[in-house]
């Protein structure tokens, strides 16, 4: 397997031909002679596949992430931040799928946007406004993993009756 892992693409595309044991085996080689870099490139093509899957294609991206977990078993020995990577991908990849099963295709128009709220706490709202419902559900899913206890996460269409700026006087 003759991949440079200059580009996210490069590792993607090994990632995705790397079926043999062998060939497996020689990536692993590959992507542990590249370092830090390398796996940080690896870690944002599968992060970008989780953005960019459609219904019916997360078990695809499961199976990468998985293949992905064979090949750099121990991310966090290169860097503590990706201790449990291969996990908070698989949690995102699975928060996805479940909201594109719940939310139908013919639903999905229009402005959407994710807010993040612990009723229990005297603190502000977390709210990520105006995006497209692909961009939502993407935002959805890296913020679901990490909700702590009493937290809330909602996925919201937006009905916008009125809008006023300042200059508006």
């Amino acid at each position: 397997m003759d991949i440079s892992m200059k580009t996210g693409m490069e590792i993607w595309e090994a990632l995705q031909k790397a079926g043999t044991p062998d060939e497996r085996k020689a990536l692993a080689e590959k992507i542990a002679g590249g370092g830090y870099m390398v796996i940080y490139r690896l870690v944002e093509a599968l992060r970008e596949r989780i953005r960019s899957f459609a219904d019916g294609e997360a078990d695809g991206v499961l199976a990468l992430i998985g293949k992905a977990r064979d090949i750099v078993p121990e991310p966090g020995a290169v860097s503590p931040a990706w201790q449990d990577v291969w996990s908070k991908l698989e949690r995102m990849a699975r928060y996805k799928r479940e909201a594109l099963e719940a939310i139908p295709p013919e639903a999905r128009d229009g402005e959407w946007q994710v807010l993040v709220d612990n009723p229990f706490e005297n603190r502000e709202t977390a709210c990520y406004p105006g995006m497209t419902f692909a961009d939502a559900v993407f935002v959805y899913a890296k913020l679901r993993p990490e909700l702590v206890e009493n937290e809330i996460i909602r996925l919201q269409k937006v009905v916008t009756h009125m809008t006023v700026s300042g200059a508006d006087k």
